[in-house]
């Protein structure tokens, strides 16, 4: 027997999205398509769930869903781009990559119109640099003396040039959010009005700063007639980051609150299939049946009946589960002629219990 240790990423088929949906959430990811192309937008809906319990699986399968309906999706990987300074770069180039397929085509209006976003874009992120700027470098030290001071003099000493420097910045937030909203527009869609959807995922695994910025981005600065944004989230996470960058006192959920204009909850979900599935893609059914073959004794069916339980509650989240199972798949397949199997299986229970406790 061998195994892998780290989970493979559940596939979501562009075909058929819903093929290995263990979790049987279809119906779900049904209705919340049609509450998404119901909005006209601007709008940010916010997909609630524990850490670990299917966020990402769920926004893959409602990614396909829709492109098959060919509602325009960009799909954006907060946690992958947690290394750049700025959010609104990030989401920009996604965009714009995304939206090639569309440009591309013979003739197509939206192409000229993504390329002077392009222009108004890089404006905004030429206007947002010197805020970047002292949050970034405030501690370096120059000719004695830390950056931050020399560009707060500066700043003093130039009081007519930061004024025309808002008003710049302020026409080309405009300019970019007129043009955006052309592209939505402009984005062939197989659903009448409907809208470019933006779905951020992985959002509560960023540092506090860029998650916080993140979301001022999607409701400040893209916030126009026919974008939605879907923002896969555990709330409560994303809670203690507002209170590490504000402080413990700071009213988290309340400051949350004013980025969502819509909340789902993703709803529970029977798990005894995917703990089956998760069982069987590791080998450890088919190794415990050989096990059980030789013996001639029903450690299989006493194995299988403590592990369906075990990872069947929901106090473990479906990640945990997943690696656990994984990692007792490799112990399996260390072990000589499957010795101890159902000592050691509970030994390997005992120590995730104590972990979460």
């Amino acid at each position: 027997m061998r195994a892998r240790i780290k989970p493979k990423d559940i596939d979501v088929p562009e075909d058929n999205p819903f093929q290995y949906d263990a979790l049987d959430r279809k119906g779900t990811v049904e209705i919340l398509a049609r509450l998404i192309v119901s909005i006209e937008g601007p709008g940010v809906v916010g997909i609630d769930a524990d850490w670990g319990n299917g966020k990402t699986t769920f926004l893959r399968m409602l990614h396909q869903f829709l492109a098959k309906r060919r509602v325009p999706v960009v799909s954006f990987n907060a946690w992958e781009s947690d290394y750049v300074s700025d959010p609104f770069t990030a989401i920009v180039t996604e965009l714009t990559d995304a939206l090639e397929e569309y440009a591309n085509e013979p003739g197509a209006e939206i192409a000229t119109t993504i390329k002077t976003g392009l222009v108004h874009a890089k404006a905004v992120i030429k206007a947002r640099a010197p805020t970047m700027l002292r949050s970034l470098v405030a501690e370096v030290p120059v000719a004695g003396k830390a950056l931050e001071e020399v560009v707060a003099g500066f700043a003093d000493s130039q009081e007519d040039d930061r004024i025309t420097a808002y008003r710049e910045a302020r026409k080309s937030v405009e300019e970019f959010s007129t043009v955006l909203e052309d592209i939505a527009r402009l984005v062939p869609t197989g659903i009448e009005h409907g809208p470019l959807v933006v779905m951020i995922d992985e959002l509560d695994r960023c540092r506090p700063s860029y998650a916080v910025e993140l979301l001022e981005v999607a409701k400040h600065l893209f916030a126009v007639d026919g974008v939605v944004f879907v923002i896969a989230v555990n709330r409560s996470e994303l809670a203690h980051s507002v209170q590490a960058l504000y402080g413990q006192g700071f009213d988290a959920k309340g400051y949350l609150g004013r980025f969502f204009d819509v909340d789902f909850r993703l709803p529970d979900s029977d798990r005894s299939r995917f703990i089956k599935d998760v069982i069987d893609a590791v080998g450890i059914r088919a190794y415990l049946g050989r096990t059980a073959d030789q013996s001639g004794s029903n450690e299989l069916l006493t194995l299988m009946s403590m592990l369906e339980a075990f990872f069947g509650e929901p106090v473990i989240s479906l990640r945990t589960a997943a690696r656990a199972i994984h990692h007792l798949g490799v112990v399996y397949a260390a072990l000589a002629d499957g010795k101890l199997v159902l000592g050691t299986t509970t030994a390997i229970l005992a120590r995730i219990l104590h972990e979460r406790s």
